[in-house]
């Protein structure tokens, strides 16, 4: 079973998306879609294997859309992780 944290997922509608700094109220925690962190057919990833992605980027990152200035999509997930995990952690949700 997966861990799940729902104060962690539902943290993301007070946050700005880290990959393009939006702020528009569209903000989720995306989920990797690697199945090293978890994923699965019908199954999220580890709630831990998330980022604030806005619409746009999650929806580019889930259709497995070109990431502008990135030519690697695990590389690109890693590093908005890296920046989602510094601002959960410096504000207290983990």
């Amino acid at each position: 079973m997966n861990w799940r944290s729902k104060k962690l997922c539902q943290s993301a509608k007070d946050e700005a998306c880290v990959s393009c700094g939006a702020a528009d109220g569209t903000i989720v925690w995306a989920h990797s879609n690697e199945q090293l962190h978890g994923k699965g057919m019908g199954i999220k990833a580890h709630d831990l294997f998330g980022a604030y992605l806005c619409h746009r980027c999650h929806a580019m990152y889930d259709r497995k859309m070109e990431l502008v200035g990135w030519s690697d999509q695990k590389e690109w997930f890693r590093a908005q992780w890296e920046k989602s995990m510094i601002v959960a952690c410096s504000k207290g949700y983990l």
